[in-house]
């Protein structure tokens, strides 16, 4: 047996080493960009080994050997494709990269700090908070601080940033509770003129179909990916329908289309193997908010300090099955169906810390008191198994969410391994709660959701 494993344990070293030194070229992703703009791609993220020869035939393109890196120019509008080529003497591998003119009106921010400042800046969700990354200019003849930034349509919390220290928006009224006991300003950047979106409807032998939603195709670039080129595929654009012609050896296609005045869609992929998750299309199922199919198991909690909108609604795994039976993921696009965590909660309810201290119930799925029982408001292992068959059935795959940053007081993991967790006291005295900054790896959500401390073995 030692001998056995000792050889096997060779072949595995000797076979990575060779791995190592092979040439790899791995697609790059669409490039989305503004107008015209010039755009410098490191080409350490997607090509091995840096001794590698790249070159592109593309006019607006150049490699550079020294920096290991790829400049070149997103089209005035539109879509383009650029094909980049690497060698290393031995093997050549070519890829395809499509430039996507993203047309962006700058967001103005304006801020007058309420005394002299040596440096403002603005942080938020858009920057992950960096005090550092957009600092300000100004100050202008009347104080003023300004900053223009690009941003998609989203909700966006921030703050301003005076000499290091965190600032509202004075002339924002709409703000959030940032988590931390304090508020956040909030901005909604609007949709305006909504992008098209598309997706992959069927596959026809080596056809594939697309559909878009929300306007007519004006034109579609479609990428056959092999192993070790990248195809330019022939193409039928026939408004708001796509249809693909896959070349034979083709282990995956992108797909990223225009769509009349509206500028370019997302980008796609269809993994051609059938088994595939890669850029599957999601949709994300509160399984107790979606569709009660079963009345039997309808048990809301009866306590009047809980609002209905924190109590259960009834939603269950055979409502979900329902909804696959009624075609109504398929008519989406919709081929991977991500449902909330399937795990016993607690039967009754808990304050939250934080003001309102309102009072919730497990509805969502997150308070697990078990890691092997499916929660009676939900359904039954037999209720499970039916949606997981129906969905199968129909090529659609199920994910379930898994809790893993802590469980409810009741689990009887806190009751008899507390050394698997972190602590709730603080050498301070203060509670270890939602301190996502400070305490990031053993911060507590609430005072009943012990949090493992992932530092222990255990």
């Amino acid at each position: 047996m030692s001998c056995r494993i000792v050889l096997l344990l060779a072949f595995v070293f000797t076979a990575r080493v060779n791995a190592a030194d092979a040439l790899f070229f791995g697609q790059i992703p669409a490039q989305y960009a503004k107008p015209g703009e010039a755009l410098s791609l490191d080409l350490h993220r997607f090509l091995h080994p840096p001794s590698a020869q790249v070159s592109t035939d593309d006019e607006t393109a150049r490699c550079d050997q020294e920096k290991f890196s790829l400049s070149v120019k997103v089209p005035t509008e539109g879509l383009k494709a650029v094909k980049v080529t690497a060698s290393d003497g031995r093997t050549t591998i070519g890829r395809i990269i499509v430039l996507a003119a993203l047309p962006q009106t700058p967001t103005h921010f304006i801020f007058k700090p309420p005394t002299t400042a040596s440096k403002v800046a603005i942080g938020g969700a858009f920057n992950g908070w960096s005090k550092s990354s957009n600092p300000m200019e100004g100050p202008d003849a009347e104080g003023q601080y300004s900053i223009d930034l690009d941003l998609a349509p989203g909700r966006y919390a921030y703050k301003f940033v005076v000499d290091g220290e965190w600032a509202l928006d004075p002339t924002n009224s709409l703000t959030e509770d940032s988590g931390t006991g304090d508020k956040n300003s909030v901005i909604l950047i609007e949709n305006g003129e909504r992008s098209p979106t598309i997706f992959f409807d069927r596959r026809e032998k080596d056809k594939l179909v697309v559909r878009c939603v929300g306007g007519d195709m004006t034109s579609i670039i479609a990428v056959a990916q092999t192993p070790t080129n990248d195809i330019i595929c022939q193409t039928r654009v026939e408004g708001e329908a796509a249809t693909i012609q896959v070349p034979p050896g083709a282990t995956a296609v992108r797909v990223i289309a225009r769509a009349g005045g509206k500028g370019v869609t997302n980008s796609i992929l269809a993994d051609l193997h059938e088994d595939a998750w890669r850029d599957a299309i999601l949709y994300y199922a509160l399984t107790d908010r979606f569709v009660d199919g079963d009345k039997s198991n309808d048990r809301p909690v009866t306590d009047e300090r809980v609002l209905p909108p924190a109590n259960y609604h009834g939603g269950d795994l055979r409502g979900l099955r329902q909804k696959i039976e009624d075609g109504y993921f398929q008519k989406l696009g919709v081929n991977a169906l991500w449902i909330s965590p399937l795990n016993r909660n607690p039967a009754g309810a808990y304050q939250e810390s934080p003001e309102p201290h309102r009072w919730y119930t497990g509805y969502h799925g997150y308070w697990p008191i078990s890691s092997t029982e499916i929660d009676p408001h939900l359904g039954t292992a037999a209720d499970l198994r039916g949606l997981i068959n129906t969905a199968h059935a129909r090529k659609m795959k199920v994910i379930a969410d898994l809790v893993l940053h802590h469980v409810h007081a009741e689990h009887p993991w806190w009751k008899e391994h507390r050394d698997w967790f972190g602590s709730l006291e603080l050498p301070d005295g203060r509670k270890n709660l939602r301190l996502w900054d400070e305490q990031q790896f053993t911060t507590w959500f609430e005072p009943y959701l012990p949090s493992f401390d992932f530092s222990k073995p255990a």
